[in-house]
């Protein structure tokens, strides 16, 4: 009643709600099963006069004892389409490689670009229609799963079988897999923010209300924005830039990108990225790279031969990020452009060759987008000159900070390319370049539909990889410009310390600093110097949002001057500039309170949730995990106290069936550290020593709750008998040791050994639980219940789509013993090197990992003749250290004895990937990854073959690991028998056959 009187007084609705009648359960069994409405959606009348159309509905209750509840709020923007867009999960499934291979393999007329943008457009389709086969309604099938769920809580209302149990948790299994479906299409989702700003988006006159109004509006703004104005052809501005690329350097330039070099460069591209108007992200790219990756290099290839690019691929659309709060007009929003994966892959291709050559090219002052630069270089300099403002001398000193205006969108072509020429870029450069830029389409991207279709005449992209490269080369003019001024003797310098260099701006891209004088001569020369390179390059200083900066000391005359000359406002410190304040005088902490705040509000989330569980305070003054003795405990803290768990061990309590919070017990439980009545007697914490859940008098400790007590050894016994499983003593090591150890005669058989202790443990701790703080003991026959429903639901969620069993426990682990897998074959052979060069075979054996560990590796030429083999012991390494180590010494042999060109060939995938930069160098093997790196005087590549086509290498690795010394064969007689064996039949080309267990 008090809680009526609450929402009556509160003047709040209770809305109405579709679904089951109760929203929790305490799931116990029989009459103790309680079921109540406690969760519920309340309005007051401010949510009401909005006028939405909400409803609630009661979703089935999937793991928690809470059903969860889902507001739906019908907009105006449910119904409208929406453009394709590939979804990342979908590449998870067996049949997609497959289901592409037919649609790409469908021949298709015309030039390489044309084939590439017909083929993805038809694939398109494909995807489609099986999209709706294999996954079909991904939302409408959690609402299957839902309402299954929902009967099968309803049929154990009023049943309570074991049938109806068994059927809820596999039920509630399924629910659970199509949830994992939803929640990656969500995961992908969020990473794309279309313009939601609704209808307030200003126009010329009033305000647009509209969807079609605002459509319209953003194409005029955009469309206007991007149409090309009135440039000088010509400025002396121009002669400021000198010819400093070599013919050398050009060659590396133009050169058309290999089959290898585009390859490595979609796999570093990063595959989540938000894709363009065709929908592709860079995950398709990657997964589906054996079908149309020769299609794509063929494509790639031809824009370098000449080609120009098609709309379909040019095609770009424009998602608007609001720059400030409450937007008024597009003016507001930073347009930010999504390509094309195929055009980004071009532009990618083109700006880590131009990457090369810009620390050569672009003068020190611009610190963005330059190897080898870091920004913090300016705002540190910047700083120290600002500093320096307020000492005595002739002329007063003044700092200018300027502000583009869409400095990326008014960029000039014409200028681009006059200034190329000059730097002395390569014609095809400059007509690569040119092809690129000048040939875009744009739409804009309003409450997530496409607007518009125009063309550009101005502008690079914000978005493009190549971007930011062109806008610094073109931003050199007037970085040149304004350090000529040096020469001029009517520019007064910015006051520096005898024997500094003179500084006259700093830049980080359109991010601007200029340093001068006070006096009417050097302003006039620097607004001069600005004022030639806005009608050269096309760009625009928005005057109302640039300043001037000067010491506070400076006589207000001098402020009036330095106003009139330059048509700025006086700007007080402090001023943000790279993201950080510069300022004068003593440091204040009001000056970094917004760069306090950035790590703080990300941190609130943490501080606010798992931080003050894990590490709250216990007393006042105290804070941390406290041991024994009071002090706070850190066992990672202390090199000497860290101890290496056992692979064995924690590789099995971290399995992925096991729930994260049961591994998280099971560590606990392994290391004794449960808060047992004997666990706390050895913290000095001492309270009831009495076991809750035996009726007679037992002395609470890990043994006895988990081994020795009637209802453990019970559960032991049922399961471990049913499954033909002994123990050798009570203690929680010898009941794992006996699941763990028994042999299995398949890998799920082995899943389920590897689960069952730890869900019995689990289920045994939640018994003791619940006799302790509810005074309620569960029978043995319930445990047993409750056990095989969790087994089973976790079997069917992992499994998801298969008949894993259910009913006894019997009849479930007969169902997964009698399970096999599938297997695949495939023959794979070793592969002679090309003529001319020579291919090195290595690998690396440990035994343990870490364990005893040794490397092999042998060099053979063209025709598949030893040149020399080796194996060596390595002491006790990790696989991956075994492995780079091996390719280390055969790299250093071969250049000891003069084979300069090499081919190296590991079976180690992780290891190729490390090499080639396309995954994350761990820690452990980074000196032996730089030493390869800086090999001098050997040209050498390194790539993958499967373990059956390096079996030589791998047959010297296993002597070597049993061996003392290192081995040196000069000839194949000299070679181990194994080794010999195998060398004969990669030389006479016998294929092995690779047998791999085919997935699910």
């Amino acid at each position: 009643m008090e809680f009526k009187d609450f929402i009556t007084e509160a003047n709040l609705t209770d809305i109405d709600f579709s679904g089951a009648r109760f929203t929790w359960c305490n799931n116990r069994q029989g009459r103790a099963r309680i079921w109540k409405r406690l969760d519920r959606v309340l309005l007051n009348e401010g949510c009401l006069d909005l006028g939405l159309d909400l409803a609630i509905s009661h979703l089935a209750r999937e793991s928690s004892d809470h059903a969860p509840l889902l507001m739906s709020v019908s907009t105006r923007l449910d119904n409208k389409p929406r453009p394709f867009k590939f979804l990342n999960f979908w590449t998870g499934r067996e049949d997609f490689l497959p289901m592409v291979q037919d649609s790409w393999g469908q021949p298709c007329p015309g030039s390489p670009l044309h084939v590439l943008c017909c083929k993805l457009k038809r694939l398109r389709s494909a995807i489609q229609a099986w999209n709706r086969e294999a996954f079909g309604d991904i939302f409408q099938t959690v609402r299957q799963q839902e309402e299954e769920v929902r009967l099968a809580e309803l049929r154990v209302e009023s049943d309570e079988s074991v049938d109806a149990r068994v059927n809820l948790h596999l039920a509630q299994g399924r629910l659970r897999a199509a949830l994992r479906v939803e929640e990656m299409f969500w995961e992908q989702k969020a990473r794309v923010r279309w313009l939601q700003e609704g209808d307030r988006l200003g126009m010329v006159e009033g305000w647009a209300e509209s969807e079609e109004e605002i459509g319209a509006e953003a194409v005029r703004y955009f469309e206007d924005l991007f149409t090309a104005q009135h440039v000088a052809s010509s400025s002396t501005l121009l002669n400021h830039i000198p010819k400093i690329l070599t013919v050398e350097e050009n060659d590396l330039l133009e050169q058309v990108p290999s089959e290898e070099e585009i390859r490595s460069t979609v796999f570093a591209m990063d595959g989540d990225s938000t894709p363009g108007p065709d929908g592709y992200t860079g995950k398709f790219f990657t997964a589906a790279w054996s079908v149309i990756g020769e299609d794509v290099v063929r494509a790639v290839g031809s824009f370098f031969c000449g080609a120009e690019l098609p709309r379909a691929i040019t095609a770009t659309s424009i998602v608007l990020i609001p720059k400030i709060a409450h937007p008024q007009d597009f003016s507001h929003f930073r347009p930010i452009s999504l390509c094309n994966f195929v055009n980004k892959l071009i532009s990618r291709i083109l700006a880590d060759r131009l990457a090369q050559v810009l620390p050569k090219i672009i003068f020190p002052q611009q610190s963005g987008f330059v190897r080898e630069r870091i920004i913090s270089d300016n705002f540190l300099l910047a700083q120290e000159l600002l500093s320096s403002m307020g000492r005595t001398s002739r002329n007063a000193d003044v700092a200018l900070k300027l502000d583009m205006s869409k400095a990326y969108d008014r960029v000039s072509w014409v200028f681009l390319t006059m200034v190329l020429r000059r730097f002395g870029f390569g014609e095809q450069w400059i007509d690569r370049v040119w092809r690129l830029v000048s040939n875009i389409w744009f739409s804009v991207l309003v409450n997530g539909a496409s607007v518009g279709f125009f063309k550009s005449t101005r502008g690079i992209r914000q978005g493009d990889p190549l971007s930011p490269g062109l806008f610094i080369i073109g931003a050199e003019v007037m970085s040149r410009s304004l350090n000529k001024l040096l020469e001029n003797r009517e520019f007064k310098c910015f006051l520096v310390p005898k024997g500094c260099p003179k500084i006259t701006h700093l830049s980080y891209t359109d991010d601007v600093l200029v340093f001068s004088g006070a006096c009417s001569s050097s302003l006039r020369c620097v607004i001069q110097t600005i004022g030639g390179y806005e009608a050269i390059s096309g760009q625009k200083i928005n005057v109302q949002k640039c300043g001037f900066l000067t010491h506070d000391k400076l006589p207000s005359y001098c402020m009036a001057r330095v106003r009139r000359a330059t048509g700025f406002g006086h700007k007080s410190f402090p001023v943000r500039y790279s993201g950080c304040p510069l300022f004068t005088g003593l440091r204040k902490s009001v000056y970094f309170m917004e760069m306090h705040l950035v790590p703080q509000e990300k941190s609130l989330p943490w501080l606010n949730g798992p931080w003050p569980i894990f590490f709250g305070r216990s007393r006042k003054g105290d804070s941390g995990i406290t041991g024994s003795n009071g002090k706070f405990v850190c066992r990672l803290g202390s090199g000497g106290d860290r101890q290496s768990p056992s692979s064995f061990m924690f590789s099995r309590v971290w399995h992925s069936l096991i729930p994260i919070k049961v591994s998280f017990f099971m560590v606990r439980l392994l290391r004794d550290r449960l808060p047992l009545a004997s666990a706390l007697g050895r913290l000095h914490v001492y309270g009831p020593s009495k076991c809750f859940c035996c009726s007679a008098p037992q002395s609470e400790s890990l043994d006895h709750i988990f081994g020795e007590r009637d209802v453990a050894q019970f559960l032991w016994t049922f399961f471990g008998n049913g499954a033909g499983v002994t123990y050798r003593g009570s203690g929680a090591r010898s009941r794992l040791a006996g699941w763990w150890c028994q042999p299995k005669c398949s890998s799920r058989l082995a899943s389920l050994h590897v689960l069952v202790p730890s869900i019995i443990y689990w289920h045994i701790w939640l018994a003791r639980n619940l006799a302790i703080f509810e005074g309620k003991c569960l029978r043995r026959e319930a445990m047993c219940e409750r056990i095989l429903a969790d087994i089973v639901g976790l079997f069917c969620e992992k499994y998801a789509g298969e008949a894993v069993g259910h009913g006894s426990w019997m009849a479930f682990y007969s169902n997964i013993c009698r399970w096999r897998p599938r297997y695949c074959h495939s023959l794979v052979q070793w592969v002679l090197p090309t003529q001319g060069t020579f291919k090195l075979n290595t690998d690396g054996c440990s035994l343990g990992n870490p364990g005893v560990s040794g490397g092999g590796g042998v060099l053979r030429d063209s025709s598949g003749v030893v040149v020399f083999g080796f194996s060596t012991p390595l002491g006790e390494l990790t696989c991956i250290q075994a492995e780079i180590r091996s390719l280390l010494v055969g790299v250093q042999q071969c250049l000891l004895r003069g084979f300069l060109r090499i081919q190296g060939e590991v079976d180690s995938l992780v290891l190729v990937n490390i090499l080639l930069k396309k995954s994350r160098c761990p820690w452990i093997i980074l000196p032996e990854v730089a030493a390869l790196e800086t090999t001098q005087g050997v040209e050498w590549s390194v790539g993958h073959c499967y373990r059956e086509a390096n079996r030589v290498a791998d047959a010297l690795a296993k002597v070597g690991a049993r061996s003392e010394d290192f081995v040196l064969y000069s000839s194949q007689k000299d070679l181990p028998r194994l080794a010999r064996g195998a060398l004969g039949l990669d030389r006479s080309q016998t294929p092995a056959i690779r047998v791999r267990v085919a997935h699910v």
